[in-house]
């Protein structure tokens, strides 16, 4: 009897699947100093608590800049990675 060929990668597949890119637009309320650098932001409909890593990209006027200018009060635009187990920050972009 014949063994029926399993698909390759089947974790990863999964994972590819279940995985979505969000951006959301909101106010920085607060700034937490501490790394990974925390952020308390509020968007038109509730509060978010984000967390910054190494990997994340923060850009102002599509130029790449250091995390240390977050300042509360800024509008921005948050790309992040998710699953229903975690979420990364990929991007935040400031808008002045």
């Amino acid at each position: 009897m014949e063994k029926a060929a399993e698909p390759i990668n089947r974790p990863q597949l999964r994972k590819a699947m279940s995985e979505k890119l969000i951006s959301i637009d909101a106010v920085v309320n607060h700034v937490m100093e501490s790394w990974p650098l925390q952020l308390s932001l509020q968007t038109s409909t509730r509060n978010e608590q984000v967390a910054l890593s190494e990997e994340t990209t923060v850009k102002r006027a599509g130029v790449r800049v250091d995390p240390g200018t977050i300042q509360p009060g800024q509008r921005v635009r948050v790309t992040m990675r998710t699953t229903e187990n975690y979420r990364v920050v990929t991007e935040l972009e400031i808008f002045d």
